[in-house]
């Protein structure tokens, strides 16, 4: 069931079957609660062992963010491990809604590919559409990962580009297919000209990669804004998704995480076939 931790006195009482968080306002010593899974180990007095720099929350000793206001803290010692930072329930989420979206929206308006939103052809405003449409849809995937992803606005712009890793693995992939073709049919015997246009191609990759980022850490710091300035983490709808995705005994952080590496692997593995195939 879980337990509630009071942040003041450290107290803490376990969940009943048909009880959740919601239906308890604060403890007698007058301090808020929070909600942890798992209790064993830890006691009275070694609950409350970390506080947030930024709003003074005294949070469990393996909290990696803060019970309170969901800023990410870093650890005492040592260095900080970026696996650790990462929000793999929201990468994770996120990224699969946005393959969804991209298939879908590639089947409606062509491939993703032949539609590169580095090449805008002015003479043809009809084949805009797509690329407009997709540029759109790149801030929304953006703006899905900082409504989700609990921290500032640093770290949201950070998952609102990550969450689009298959995306950009699809369209890399697609981009060099298509460069290559290219770059066959306009091959030229002098090997400095061959090498200029090889090295152009290069550069029309990285800036369609920034490209890809930019939009969706833009998209990222717009949720981020969207979920601080309606207060989401107080909406009593919005605490039960979030609890059902982070504080769900089914869920593995471990499995998640080699789970989205997987998943990753496997994006790239079928867009090389689908391209090179």
């Amino acid at each position: 069931m879980g337990y509630l931790i009071c942040n003041k006195c450290g107290g803490y009482y376990e969940l009943k079957k048909g009880e959740s968080i919601d239906d308890f306002d604060i403890c007698e010593c007058g301090g808020k609660f929070t909600f942890i899974e798992e209790i064993e180990g830890l006691t009275k007095s070694s609950v409350l062992m970390i506080k947030c720099p930024s709003c003074g929350n005294n949070n469990p000793e393996d909290s990696k963010y803060c019970l309170s206001c969901g800023e990410y803290m870093k650890p005492i010692k040592g260095r900080e491990n970026l696996l650790d930072f990462l929000d793999f329930p929201a990468l994770f989420i996120i990224s699969i809604l946005a393959v969804i979206i991209f298939i879908l929206s590639s089947i409606i308006f062509g491939d993703l590919g032949n539609n590169s939103i580095l090449f805008i052809d002015n003479n043809q405003p009809d084949n805009n559409l797509p690329k407009g449409i997709y540029l759109i849809l790149i801030i929304f995937i953006g703006i899905c990962a900082g409504l989700l992803v609990k921290g500032n606005y640093k770290k949201n712009a950070l998952h609102g580009a990550l969450v689009l890793m298959p995306s950009v693995i699809f369209g890399v992939v697609s981009f060099y297919s298509e460069m290559n073709t290219l770059l066959q049919y306009i091959a030229s015997p002098n090997p400095i000209i061959s090498l200029m246009i090889g090295s152009l191609s290069i550069v029309l990759l990285i800036l369609m990669i920034l490209a890809y980022s930019l939009l969706g850490g833009i998209g990222g710091l717009i949720g981020s804004i969207i979920h601080n300035k309606f207060k989401l983490d107080d909406n009593k709808l919005w605490k039960r998704l979030t609890e059902k995705i982070y504080h769900n005994k089914k869920i593995n952080i471990k499995e998640l995480r080699f789970g989205y590496f997987s998943f990753l692997l496997t994006i790239l593995l079928v867009t090389l076939w689908s391209v090179f195939g």
